[in-house]
């Protein structure tokens, strides 16, 4: 996949299934190598980018674990750092998806990044997202989404309301399929 400016992906697939991806710069370095992992439901269960620093010559790992309802909708992702040196990935951030409609989503290629197109993280839409501290009960912020739906049941607007501490502030999209 070519990017704007000479940033570029590459995907590399085993048995049709996506298992690693690199993000290179404009420079031809590599930046990003992603790994993927999936659950028995063939649904994307971890996620463990390395960012790599041609400056430093080292390099962070983030590792993302999915969490899904029968439905196979994400309801968690934990996101954990390993700076370098270290042996142990440290708990950064929770985010929790609750409130799903039975609507149809057409968000899963612009909600999760990197961008996935073979990988669905939600069927239907959130009714909120709840980011919250490593401690799981500290709350960053929460945004709450309304929709209105198109005859095909998919969104045709979509109201986000996010609180942050006492600031609040609110977004509409709208949608049109062709």
């Amino acid at each position: 996949m070519t990017l704007d400016k000479g940033y570029y992906n590459k995907y590399y697939y085993e048995g049709g299934q996506l298992k690693r991806s690199e993000e290179y710069d404009s420079r031809n370095r590599l930046a990003l190598s992603h790994t993927y992992a999936y659950n028995a439901q063939q649904q994307l269960s971890e996620l463990i980018t390395q960012v790599l620093d041609p400056l430093e010559e080292g390099s962070t790992e983030i590792k993302r674990s999915y969490t899904y309802d029968n439905w196979g909708n994400v309801t968690e992702e934990k996101m954990s750092v390993k700076q370098p040196g270290k042996e142990v990935y440290t708990l950064a951030s929770i985010t929790r998806y609750e409130g799903y409609d039975q609507q149809k989503s057409a968000e899963n290629l612009t909600e999760f990044y990197p961008y996935l197109p073979q990988i669905k993280m939600n069927v239907n839409n959130p009714g909120k997202r709840i980011a919250l501290d490593p401690d799981g009960n500290t709350i960053r912020s929460t945004q709450t989404y309304t929709y209105q739906y198109n005859e095909q049941g998919y969104p045709s607007r979509k109201t986000v309301q996010t609180q942050s501490g006492a600031t609040v502030t609110s977004i509409t999209a709208t949608y049109q399929y062709e």
